[in-house]
């Protein structure tokens, strides 16, 4: 079965939903028989349940409502800026009935501004999902990588670019005025940089760099 986030909204009269309605309701199956926002999701419309005691839509939640203390269910889908179904919207009623024009196009409304925000979160999440990988790949690598500043400042390596080149500590390859202080010859570096500029990437460059100890290595 799928599930669907619903996103409560407020109701009418600023009360708030039980703690066990809203645990539902956050997260419940995709029918047509769970309520407003399930069948909402399930029909990719609008479902506005006037009478919940009396909607089938609300067969299997009709106890639940009561419970909570509302008559009236209207649930308006969510979808990311493509298209794609993220959740429900929806407003509950302690009276039966349905909304007026202009509530249900403010209902739409939220419904919008809760997929941009949905969309937002969770762009933000895979960036966050997706920095931890690299900074995971970027620690565990055996490859030696380092990241330099326009001006030749080092700015990050990683802990093979440090043993590489027997520093004890990233630190101090970052107190050094530049990267080209690590070539064997400095002019060798700002031919590989004219190279990089003019082609936009540069692979299988064999290079002689310079160790701490002041003893030669050379990498590709």
């Amino acid at each position: 079965q799928e599930k669907i986030v619903n996103v409560p909204g407020s109701e009418v009269t600023g009360q708030r939903l039980s703690p066990r309605m809203r645990a539902v309701e956050e997260r419940t199956a995709i029918d047509m028989r769970s309520g407003s926002a399930a069948a909402a999701a399930y029909l990719g419309r609008s479902v506005l349940a006037a009478d919940v005691a009396l909607d089938p839509f609300w067969e299997r939640r009709r106890d639940l409502a009561a419970e909570s203390g509302f008559r009236a269910a209207w649930s308006v889908p969510i979808r990311a800026a493509a298209g794609r179904l993220l959740g429900a919207f929806t407003v509950y009623s302690p009276e039966p009935g349905l909304p007026p024009a202009g509530d249900l196009e403010l209902i739409a409304h939220a419904a919008r501004l809760a997929g941009i925000a949905i969309e937002r979160r969770r762009a933000e999440e895979a960036l966050r999902a997706s920095e931890a990988r690299f900074r995971g790949l970027y620690e565990s690598v055996l490859e030696g990588v380092y990241q330099c500043a326009p001006d030749g400042r080092i700015l990050a390596a990683n802990p093979a670019f440090v043993k590489m080149l027997g520093y004890a500590s990233a630190e101090e390859l970052y107190a050094l005025p530049g990267v080209s202080m690590l070539y064997w010859n400095p002019a060798e570096r700002a031919g590989f940089e004219r190279r990089l500029d003019a082609e936009g990437e540069v692979h299988n460059a064999e290079m002689q760099l310079r160790r701490r100890d002041g003893q030669l290595v050379v990498v590709l």
